[in-house]
């Protein structure tokens, strides 16, 4: 069978389950001064939420960010990120390189932002400029390691660089700017929260510069919702949990191997076919 079939797009259902289980006793109620904050945060996202944020990418990257902004998704995140850089390239320096396999959805994200796509995986004598990493790999589970050589702005995509998706830790690829989702990391979809994160005070600015453009800012619910959800939630026993439903899942997607070419399972990230 020549065809591949991505038998996971979209879904995190064995997640969704395992931080449900680890959030048991976490309860998100609303009162009358909630209903009166139906608007929206600042265009960085909750102060509060933020601080949340720094310390749950600090725990699955090893890093703690100075700078962070939340964006709707990590898609929101892409854009708020290339815009921000879009906005210092030079003609020259117009190229966002992606190495293969990459998502889908990057070639028009890319195109959308002003930039020229160019995919390949040989960076030694590549010019000059952005490339976008997403480590593990969406959908194959490639990891990216060690530093690309040239003077390149890298965003990391970390989206499954969770300890819930990867059974043991990988060092982050080096990076300027690091992009990830709650609606993979917690299984929740529909929550539309991510980020953008970085040490550079100069990035941050235009990050900043580029949210304002391009939203206004999330919905207080979204934020009062995921701080209840994430502020209670046991993290040791919710990545437990997820670890385990993948590796189940992915012992059972394995059976199918023989139907698909022999193509394998890979032990990180999201399945594949």
């Amino acid at each position: 069978m020549n065809n591949r079939f991505n038998l996971g797009w979209g879904s995190s259902v064995a997640i969704r389950k395992a931080f449900i289980e680890a959030s048991l006793d976490c309860y998100i109620t609303f009162d009358s001064e909630d209903i009166l904050k139906m608007d929206y945060t600042d265009h960085t996202g909750d102060p509060y939420l933020i601080e949340l944020t720094r310390e749950i990418i600090e725990r699955q990257t090893g890093i703690k960010y100075n700078h962070i902004v939340l964006t709707h998704g990590a898609t929101g995140g892409l854009v708020v990120a290339l815009t921000a850089l879009r906005n210092v390239c030079s003609a020259e320096t117009n190229v966002c390189t992606t190495p293969a396999p990459f998502f889908r959805m990057y070639p028009d994200i890319i195109k959308n932002a002003g930039f020229n796509h160019l995919q390949t995986n040989d960076f030694t004598d590549l010019n000059p400029s952005i490339i976008l990493l997403d480590s593990p790999s969406n959908p194959l589970g490639k990891i990216h390691i060690g530093n690309i050589p040239g003077k390149h702005t890298i965003i990391f995509d970390s989206v499954y660089h969770t300890k819930s998706y990867m059974s043991k830790f990988y060092e982050p690829p080096a990076h300027d700017i690091n992009v990830g989702s709650y609606s993979k990391m917690i299984g929740i979809n529909g929550i539309r929260v991510g980020w953008v994160a970085t040490q550079d005070g100069l990035i941050y600015e235009r990050l900043k510069e580029a949210a304002a453009a391009h939203y206004c800012g999330l919905s207080h619910p979204q934020a009062t919702i995921l701080r209840g959800l994430i502020s209670n939630v046991h993290w040791d026993n919710f990545e437990l949990y997820a670890q385990r439903k993948l590796d189940a899942n992915r012992e059972e997607w394995s059976k199918l191997e023989k139907y698909f070419g022999g193509t394998a399972v890979y032990p990180v990230g999201m399945f594949f076919y």
